[in-house]
This record gives structure tokens, sequence and C-alpha cells, in this order.
């Protein structure tokens, strides 16, 4: 069974936080529909698969804010 599979099968448990957003950031969230939550932990996820890939990118100073603006900016 291959490592992404078995993430599919058995999800790393949820620990609830407190978090500050950008209000556009939550408005733009919470306009996907009800899962928002769910939404923004895929976007976050993604970003820490691509953080190997960001000194690649030739950004000095490029954060996970950044990348998430000039998406919501498309």
């Amino acid at each position: 069974m291959n490592a992404a599979f078995a993430a599919a099968r058995h999800p790393p448990a949820k620990k609830p936080i407190s978090i500050k957003r950008d209000e556009d950031v939550l408005d733009y969230f919470k306009g996907q529909g009800t899962r928002y939550q769910a939404h923004t932990n895929a976007v976050l996820r993604g970003m820490q698969d691509l953080t190997p890939f960001v000194p690649l990118l030739g950004l000095p100073g490029f954060s996970a804010s950044d990348w998430l603006r000039a998406r919501l900016a498309v």
C-alpha cells in the first residue's frame, strides 16, 4: 500500500486551534462553501508540500501568505 493511499484512509488527527486570518482571506474561504476550514487546511497542506521548492523560485522573503494573496488575486 503506498503512503498516499494509507494517508487517505487514515488522515492525521485534527487539533483544535485558534488562528487569526486577514478578513479578506477568511471571506474568500467562507465563500467557497460550508467546509471552508477543510479547504483552508488543504491549502496549508499544499504550502507544506511546496515549501522545499520556494528557494528555487528565486523569491527572497517569499512567504505562505504572499503565495496565498497571489492565488486570491487570480
